[in-house]
């Protein structure tokens, strides 16, 4: 049986509460997306204004957190084109042009190179992110990498309002 099939099985059995539906979301990303040694799932605040993180995995420690907050006014044209675009592929995160205005506050003292985002829907809306980054190096995300994490987003997107 494939990880998606796992995952879909899993959360069907309805014995896991939202946080431990949260952590298996990100283990199975992980397993998916191999270079994504950063994991983690948003969701967006009022009027889309900002996006707040329900998990943050990363894959090398194993450990989990959460509670960060990113605030459009900080990053319009990152929440302008995820939204626009639903998939976001930014190999070198720190010069790419939607990503960049991360790189001072975010990408260098977490020492992320690459991102891979997917956003979330309910009922053809925006709701989340799932987010895929990669510290240390930079990645050249590969098709694969985008069709996996777009399947992820499709899956995960009917049971994400239950998590948040």
């Amino acid at each position: 049986m494939d990880v998606l099939s796992e995952l879909d099985e899993a959360i069907e059995a309805g014995n896991m509460n939202p946080r431990e539906q949260l952590e298996l979301i990100c283990r199975v990303a992980s397993k998916l997306i191999t270079n994504a040694n950063l994991i983690s799932l948003w969701r967006f605040g009022e009027n889309k204004q900002k996006i707040i993180s329900l998990i943050n995995y990363d894959v090398e420690q194993q450990r989990f957190t959460e509670g960060l907050e990113l605030n459009r006014r900080d990053f319009p044209v990152y929440f302008d084109a995820i939204i626009e675009r639903e998939l976001l592929v930014a190999s070198r995160a720190r010069t790419h042009p939607v990503t960049r205005g991360f790189a001072e506050s975010y990408f260098e003292p977490l020492d992320i190179h690459s991102l891979l985002d997917f956003i979330l829907h309910k009922d053809f809306a925006p709701i989340g992110v799932i987010c895929c980054e990669s510290k240390g190096e930079a990645v050249n995300w590969s098709d694969e990498d985008i069709e996996n994490i777009r399947m992820l987003a499709t899956q995960i997107s009917y049971c994400f309002e239950l998590t948040c």
